[in-house]
């Protein structure tokens, strides 16, 4: 999400305490990553070069509201694969 979203309040966007509240109760639970706007449109930039990019957009006009949102296969944990980098960087495999 977007790091600048915190920071825009309701006397400048109506309806911007009210999205946070909702979106952090639809989030509730999910590993949420806050980064600032141009960071994560680098991101993105660097994630088309190797794969599809798939963009929604909505009528929403509250600044700073996006959410990106990676998906990862489920067939293989954060901990699965920083267990597999650790062992890689121990050594050769036997």
């Amino acid at each position: 999400m977007d790091a600048e979203l915190p920071y825009v309040s309701d006397s400048e966007v109506k309806g911007a305490d009210a999205y946070r509240a909702q979106i952090g109760t639809l989030l509730h639970g999910q590993k949420v990553e806050s980064l600032p706007h141009d960071r994560i449109i680098q991101n993105i930039d660097q994630a088309g070069k190797t794969f599809r990019i798939l963009v929604l957009k909505t009528t929403m006009t509250i600044p700073y509201s996006s959410v990106f949102i990676r998906l990862n296969c489920k067939y293989w944990s954060a901990d699965q694969e920083k267990n597999l980098r650790a062992k890689m960087a121990a050594g050769p495999a036997q």
